[in-house]
C-alpha cells in the first residue's frame, strides 16, 4: 500500500494541466458542494467576449492568494507570427527565473481561433516535467460568452517537458461555462463566471471547479478547487481564493 501512494504522489500532478497548484498527499473521497451558486436570472441577457479576458500583450498580473497568502504572477507575452502567445505563471519571488525542470513555474499557450474565440494549445508544468497538448485546442471561451453557456471537448496528449516526444497518457477534457451572475453596467460591470473542467487521464480524474468575477479589465477574483482521483481514492484536493492586486 505504501509502495502505491508513493506511485501516485510522484504521478498526480504530472496529470494536471491548467492553473498552478500546491501539492497534497491522500485526502479522505467525501465531496464538497459546487462552488458556483445558481444562476441569477437578472444575467441572462448578459454576455462576454473572449477578448475580455483572454488576449496578447506583455503585462504582468498579480493576484494574492487568500488562502495561502502567497502572490501569483501571470506573465503574458506579445503575439507570435502564428497569433499564439503564453502566459508563464508563478510564485512571485520564482517569476523571473529561467524555467527548467523542477521549478515550480507553468506555461500556458493560447490560440486565437477562427470564430473569435481562444483555445488553450498547451501546458507546460515544470515542477513535474509534464506537457500537455490538447487537440484540438480546448476552446477556453467562444466569441462572445452568453445566455447560453459554452460546452465542448479535446483530446489530451501527455508527455514529458524535457522529452516532448515520449508519450506518458492520453485522454479526454470537456469544460462548460455558465454566466451565473451580474452586478453594474458599462464600465462598472462585473460578471461572475462559472468553469467546470474535467479530465480523464489514465490512471486519473480530474475535476477543476472556477468561479470568476470579470471585470471591464479582465478576471479580477477567482476562486478554484480542484480535486483528482485515482479510482476511489481521492488523492488531491485543492482549493486557492485569488484577488488582483493594484
Amino acid at each position: 500500500m505504501h509502495t502505491l501512494l508513493r506511485r501516485l504522489r510522484r504521478n498526480r500532478l504530472a496529470l494536471l494541466m491548467a492553473l498552478p497548484m500546491a501539492a497534497s498527499g491522500l485526502v479522505g473521497g467525501c465531496s464538497s458542494p459546487p462552488l458556483a451558486p445558481s444562476a441569477d436570472p437578472d444575467a441572462i441577457s448578459v454576455s462576454v467576449p473572449a477578448k475580455q479576458i483572454y488576449f496578447p500583450g506583455k503585462r504582468d498580473k498579480r493576484y494574492l492568494d487568500t488562502k495561502s497568502q502567497k502572490t501569483q504572477v501571470r506573465r503574458f507575452t506579445d503575439a507570435a507570427a502564428d497569433g499564439s502567445w503564453t502566459m508563464t505563471s508563478g510564485d512571485a519571488k520564482l517569476i523571473d527565473s529561467t524555467p527548467e525542470v523542477g521549478l515550480a513555474l507553468q506555461v500556458l499557450t493560447f490560440v486565437p481561433l477562427e470564430d473569435g474565440g481562444v483555445g488553450l494549445r498547451a501546458v507546460i508544468d515544470y515542477s513535474e516535467n509534464a506537457l500537455t497538448t490538447y487537440t484540438p485546442p480546448l476552446v477556453l471561451m467562444p466569441n462572445t460568452l452568453g445566455p447560453g453557456g459554452w460546452t465542448t471537448q479535446s483530446d489530451v496528449r501527455l508527455t514529458y517537458a524535457n522529452n516532448p516526444d515520449e508519450e506518458r497518457s492520453t485522454g479526454k477534457a470537456s469544460l462548460e461555462l455558465k454566466i451565473i451572475k451580474a452586478a453594474g453596467t458599462g464600465k462598472d460591470q462585473l460578471v461572475t463566471i462559472s468553469s467546470l473542467l474535467k479530465i480523464s487521464l489514465s490512471p486519473a480524474n480530474v475535476t477543476e471547479e472556477e468561479v470568476r468575477d470579470v471585470g471591464p479589465e479582465g478576471i479580477v477574483r477567482e476562486h478554484e478547487r480542484r480535486v483528482v482521483k485515482v479510482g476511489f481514492l481521492t488523492i488531491e484536493r485543492v482549493e486557492h481564493l485569488f484577488e488582483l492586486q493594484p
